[in-house]
């Protein structure tokens, strides 16, 4: 994939996120999006847990950190699925992933499709 085809795919996709967050509660949620990343704080019984994506594009990825199990997951666009999946052999779906982990430290149950 070339640059623009992958930077067209992560906009798509940062678009879909902050459509789906945009009118939640920041006291529960709060999303905030860059040029190339997107910063989202959870509140958890007063902790905040922090979830951050950013492109990635000299590898054509977005990672996924996640501060409350201090891991980054990379997510590759795979075209055959037509979807963003892990880079490990699960190949978790982006959107998928995402959810659980909002879901597991809010009560929110976001879907992003």
């Amino acid at each position: 994939m070339n640059e623009t085809e992958y930077r067209r795919l992560a906009d798509n996709a940062f678009e879909r996120i902050e459509k789906v967050t945009n009118d939640l509660d920041p006291d529960v949620i709060e999303v905030e999006r860059r040029p190339g990343v997107i910063s989202i704080v959870m509140q958890q019984t007063g902790k905040k847990i922090t979830c951050i994506l950013s492109t990635q594009v000299a590898t054509r990825q977005i990672w996924l950190a996640i501060s409350a199990t201090a891991s980054a997951i990379k997510f590759s666009y795979d075209e055959e699925r037509k979807a963003w999946v892990d880079d490990k052999e699960v190949k978790t779906e982006l959107f998928s992933f995402l959810s659980q982990q909002i879901s597991q430290y809010t009560s929110l149950n976001l879907e992003f499709y």
